[in-house]
């Protein structure tokens, strides 16, 4: 089970077993989490449900710490309210200790930490991580080449670029390896392009909440979560670490 999956089940459990709650509520805030709905009634048509229904689960997963209400800025006719998903501080607790045991044995920790950050906030779920799509083929080779993450009906590509994508590290046995896989990023940037894919770049930089919300928000809808709760707070510090070590390393080179 990946990282994701294991996450929305300690989601769904909770919101199964908590006494205060309804299957219907428990629908209700799964409809929030799948599309971001902007309007009661939306969300009513959505879940179907009657708009009256609708609310009276939003009040009570709102009064159990699973989320709360907000207008919407700017307000328009299509956007009245914004829902945040939010969840109770031991729920909460347990997908941040997930967040963190998967960290420990993650290949790239960078490119996990991106994939949890992307997880969270990005509403679709037509994704394929390590894709290999036809059209990023290398001339030179015919081999397709990899995207961190290809996001199918938005046609959205991530990539999570350390620091061996920008500069010369131990991670190059030679000077043309680093030139090699300069021409590669260059490469698959063109192809992208030609395909009609908008290839988006992450660095350590980005790997806030700030930094993901303005990326992400560029290309994709993306659900509200709530920034003060125990999962951001932890996501936050391991990718501080992450960039922390990073910067020792390099330091000590």
């Amino acid at each position: 089970m990946d990282p994701a999956r294991e996450i929305d089940e300690v989601v769904r459990v909770g919101l199964h077993r908590d006494p205060s709650l309804t299957l219907v509520d428990a629908l209700v805030y799964c409809t929030i989490a799948r599309f971001d709905p902007t309007l009661y009634v939306q969300l009513a048509n959505m879940s179907g449900l009657n708009e009256r229904t609708a609310r009276k689960s939003i009040r009570r997963l709102e009064s159990a710490g699973w989320l709360r209400v907000e207008d919407a800025s700017p307000r328009t006719r299509d956007s009245r309210v914004r829902f945040v998903l939010s969840a109770p501080h031991q729920v909460q607790a347990a997908m941040a200790k997930i967040i963190r045991r998967r960290r420990s044995t993650a290949p790239r920790v960078g490119e996990y930490l991106m994939f949890v950050w992307l997880d969270l906030l990005v509403v679709s779920l037509a994704y394929q991580n390590n894709a290999r799509p036809r059209f990023l083929a290398n001339p030179p080779t015919g081999y397709a080449m990899e995207v961190d993450r290809l996001y199918f009906d938005e046609k959205v590509a991530f990539e999570f670029q350390g620091r061996q994508h920008f500069e010369e590290t131990d991670l190059h046995q030679s000077r043309d390896k680093f030139l090699a896989q300069q021409t590669r990023d260059l490469t698959k940037q063109a192809l992208c392009e030609r395909a009609g894919v908008a290839l988006v770049e992450i660095t350590e930089e980005d790997l806030t909440y700030q930094g993901m919300v303005r990326k992400a928000g560029s290309h994709l809808r993306l659900r509200r979560i709530d920034r003060d709760g125990e999962v951001v707070r932890i996501l936050t510090q391991l990718c501080g670490e992450y960039v922390a070590a990073g910067t020792r390393a390099l330091r000590a080179r």
